[in-house]
């Protein structure tokens, strides 16, 4: 957005400088040449088909004013935030680090599968947004108690910044179905065919006889 204010401003500044330069140099030919420019472009509007070009014109202006105004007023996210705890100099510290480090100490704690931090600067302060995937038997609040110690004593004390809103989502990992579950059957074990004129061979232990 810089860039393109810039450029724009570069060359109205341009078009300032060459119309003021014409008018100085020939100011009763720049005069006559705007009036017949006026002349023209109020014949033209005069007719329906000038007034509907001139809408739609000025509206596609409003509308880029419009765009242009909301993109140069929007705050964008800060990319940083300032440390606190420092004197005699200023020290500032990126988003991504502090997710970083959220994330390494975190991950370590039982029972959490995986963290992924977001981390956004709000002025001097930094809001935290935590989505966990846990197991099954997690105490939910115990353990969202617990992380969110671990973050403020991290985000406070280990990285001397200010700790803002805190949320956490939490989601269990999936739980098999009960089909998947179930125990397979062991296949029965194959008859041996017994020759003519002997006797079957006595059935083993854990098996019908015959």
């Amino acid at each position: 957005m810089n860039i393109f204010n810039r450029v724009v401003v570069v060359l109205l500044l341009v078009a300032l400088i060459l119309i003021s330069a014409a008018v100085i140099v020939l100011p009763k030919q720049a005069i006559t040449v705007a009036g017949e420019f006026v002349a023209a472009l109020g014949t033209y509007l005069s007719t329906f088909q000038g007034w509907v070009f001139m809408t739609i014109a000025l509206l596609a202006l409003m509308a880029l004013c419009v765009v242009l105004l909301y993109l140069e007023m929007r705050r964008v996210p800060s990319k940083t935030v300032r440390v606190e705890k420092i004197s005699g100099g200023e020290a500032r510290v990126a988003v991504e680090s502090v997710a970083h480090r959220l994330q390494y100490n975190l991950d370590q704690l039982p029972q959490v599968l995986s963290v992924k931090p977001r981390v956004s600067a709000r002025g001097k302060r930094v809001d935290i947004t935590l989505d966990i995937e846990t197991t099954q038997d997690v105490n939910i609040p115990a353990k969202t108690e617990e992380m969110s110690q671990i973050t403020r004593s991290v985000i406070e004390e280990q990285m001397g910044l200010k700790l803002g809103k805190m949320s956490v989502s939490v989601r269990h990992t999936p739980v098999p179905s009960l089909e998947r579950r179930r125990p397979v059957a062991a296949p029965p074990a194959p008859e041996v065919p017994v020759p003519s004129g002997q006797e079957a061979p006595p059935p083993e232990p854990g098996q019908p006889g015959v």
